[in-house]
């Protein structure tokens, strides 16, 4: 039984995530990703809950486990792409980048989606320091 072709592409997107890890002072690969989930809210906001989906998707577009993503990204367990998928927790820009290769999609598709997550949340942050202030304030 011969192997995908994707198999070099594939070890060359695990090689270029580690080696942007490395630059960037990260753990390497199979050293964890910083711990467990932040806290968050109960329900993913849309923007999480389409970042999810999407990666879910293009996963099984190409009939791909989650294992095997998880392999081919460096990660140490299927429970971080599990949580990505889910919405529970928004990947590092370098998992993205590395999604879009092995996905075989443009260049800052899932980036675009991510900005918009992060965007909303500091949002979201900012209406609830305000909220707070004016209710410290009376």
């Amino acid at each position: 039984m011969s192997r995908p072709p994707q198999d070099a592409q594939v070890a060359h997107v695990a090689q270029a995530t580690q080696d942007t890890r490395t630059v960037r002072g990260l753990r390497p690969a199979g050293g964890g990703r910083g711990g467990p989930a932040p806290a968050g809210p109960r329900t993913p906001s849309p923007a999480r809950a389409l970042l999810g989906i999407e990666l879910r998707a293009l996963r099984q577009r190409l009939g791909l486990s989650q294992r095997r993503v998880v392999r081919m990204l460096g990660l140490r367990a299927h429970s971080n792409l599990a949580d990505y998928e889910s919405g529970r927790r928004v990947p590092p820009n370098d998992i993205l980048v590395a999604c879009e290769k092995i996905f075989q999609v443009p260049q800052g598709h899932l980036g675009t989606i991510r900005a918009r997550i992060l965007r909303d949340e500091a949002d979201r942050q900012k209406e609830e320091a305000l909220r707070l202030l004016r209710q410290s304030a009376r």
